[in-house]
């Protein structure tokens, strides 16, 4: 069993108790969907949920798990009431848990679901009382339990060769790297790294070199409401304010300000 450590980055966290009236839509189809991944379990009625690659219908009791990313629609539906706890969350630092979707949209069940159900309230009751500390520590507990039973995407698994590669790339994004250096510390030819890092992938190493920067760039955008765009963009390695933001755009369908802005009240 692989557990989170200390050094890990949360970025954002946050949980709540929901309620809603006997019926309520939900959709986050239009932009670059949900900024953050997302732990449900419903407490009361049930949800039918039209994803990009699934239909899913969750009752009373049952858990989904929602990566960052995700468009979907979700139709709730309960008598007299709707209501479900969740825990937001951005875990940053993990090579299998991170913005790239490696785990899917998913129902999940848990060999204790009464215990689940309980930690997520007591995280909820924890950081409603201000307890920010004690509020990660009870989730990094529970989520040492939620990631393993987690599900992969059927994307393909990373090739442990080009492993150094990706590290070096999530840690240097915000510096020039050459394909040389990369090829060099897998130990292969720079056109046999080019196949096996495109295959694995999906991308060139400077598209994952870029995907990685604007990654951070979110985190940044979504914790600080200070910090310019202009300097966000060149703490992520971007000499060029307007190609950070065109390639922003590209991910997220909205310009730096406008995913500001969907966390905190700016004019």
């Amino acid at each position: 069993m692989r557990h989170i450590t200390l050094s890990t980055t949360i970025s954002y966290l946050r949980a709540a108790h929901y309620t809603h009236d006997k019926h309520f839509i939900y959709d986050t189809r239009d932009g670059g969907g949900v900024p953050y991944s997302s732990l449900l379990v419903m407490v009361d009625g049930h949800a039918d949920i039209l994803t990009e690659g699934a239909n899913l219908h969750i009752d009373t009791g049952d858990f989904l798990f929602i990566p960052a990313g995700s468009k979907y629609i979700t139709t709730y539906t309960g008598s007299p009431r709707i209501a479900y706890d969740a825990i937001h969350m951005s875990v940053d630092s993990l090579p299998d848990f991170n913005e790239l979707l490696l785990y899917k949209f998913q129902k999940i069940e848990p060999k204790e679901p009464q215990l689940w159900r309980e930690a997520i309230a007591d995280i909820i009751d924890t950081g409603d009382g201000g307890s920010y500390i004690m509020m990660i520590s009870k989730f990094l507990a529970l989520f040492n339990e939620v990631k393993d039973i987690l599900k992969y995407t059927e994307n393909p698994r990373i090739n442990a060769s080009i492993t150094p590669a990706i590290r070096y790339l999530k840690t240097y994004y915000s510096q020039k790297i050459s394909d040389d250096i990369l090829a060099s510390l897998c130990h292969l030819s720079k056109s046999r790294f080019h196949v096996l890092f495109k295959r694995a992938t999906g991308m060139t190493p400077l598209q994952y070199k870029n995907e990685m920067a604007i990654q951070h760039a979110m985190i940044m955008l979504r914790t600080n409401a200070s910090v310019s765009i202009e300097d966000v963009a060149e703490l992520c390695g971007f000499s060029s304010v307007t190609f950070f933001r065109r390639l922003f755009h590209k991910k997220a369908h909205l310009s730096p300000r406008e995913y500001r802005k969907y966390f905190f009240k700016i004019d």
